[in-house]
């Protein structure tokens, strides 16, 4: 695997990790045979994470699971177990989430990261430890809420 594709799979841990509120598992990629505690990428919500990122390679499970179309996928391949598929957001829906996004300056541009909370105040919290510093910081919520 090429630097690129390592960084580019690093970022995307870190997305998810930061996203659900866990942490993501160091030296997990290049350790998973040698040590069983650091499988997965992430431990977050009382589970091990194996986070994958392509392109377009999920494209017919995204088809699967447009919005108001199914709630899940469940897939299953000859002689395996089954697997359930869901979108982020209905997945910490169900356990009492409500989305949101931190708005804040890096640079010249605005960055905006997305992150899960239980209400309004956890929200508050979590977005001032991770970006209280930086100019322009506002907590936007994306769960019918309006801006604040």
């Amino acid at each position: 695997m090429g630097k690129m594709q390592k960084t580019k799979g690093y970022e995307r841990e870190r997305e998810f990790a930061n996203a659900v509120g866990g942490r993501r598992i160091p030296l997990s990629g290049a350790m998973r045979r040698a040590a069983e505690g650091l499988a997965g990428d992430v431990e977050a919500l009382g589970l091990r994470w194996e986070v994958k990122a392509r392109k377009s390679g999920f494209k017919a499970l995204y088809d699967w699971l447009q919005p108001d179309y199914v709630d899940a996928l469940a897939i299953r391949a000859d002689g395996k177990q089954w697997l359930v598929v869901q979108t982020l957001d209905q997945f910490m829906a169900q356990r009492g989430f409500r989305k949101y996004a931190v708005s804040y300056r890096s640079g010249k541009k605005t960055r905006r990261e997305i992150f899960y909370a239980k209400d309004d105040s956890e929200a508050e919290r979590i977005a001032s430890e991770r970006h209280g510093d930086k100019p322009g910081f506002e907590i936007i919520p994306l769960h019918g809420g309006e801006k604040r």
